[in-house]
């Protein structure tokens, strides 16, 4: 009988995703955050109004998305760990639904 170990397809080890060895306790904290940040000061000053308005940055289940909780906090996708341009990508997106409300939203609420 052959060893069907030797045909598997090489599986993803957890450990080799940059960030999976130790989650950070927020995603503005994590490391591989930290250099995008430092050159965006339109992020910056996005993260700064967030925090005057005491919404919180942490992070959520894996598959439930990245969301804003109006007046409350910001999501980013546990998943997102150690990659921070995509958590940079996230927070700039929901800092901008801060600071922008969605037209579409509008339209949908007000009558016919």
């Amino acid at each position: 009988m052959e060893r069907t170990e030797d045909f598997a397809l090489p599986q993803q080890r957890e450990a080799s995703r940059p960030g999976a060895a130790r989650r950070p306790a927020s995603p503005l904290v994590d490391p591989s955050l930290a250099p995008l940040l430092a050159k965006s000061p339109t992020l910056r000053a996005g993260l700064a109004q967030a925090d005057r308005d005491n919404l919180g940055v942490e992070w959520g289940r894996v598959g439930d998305g990245t969301y804003l909780i109006p007046g409350v906090k910001i999501v980013i996708e546990e998943n997102a760990i150690g990659q921070g341009s995509r958590i940079a990508r996230s927070l700039s997106h929901e800092v901008g639904t801060i600071s922008s409300p969605n037209p579409k939203i509008e339209l949908l609420s007000k009558p016919m």
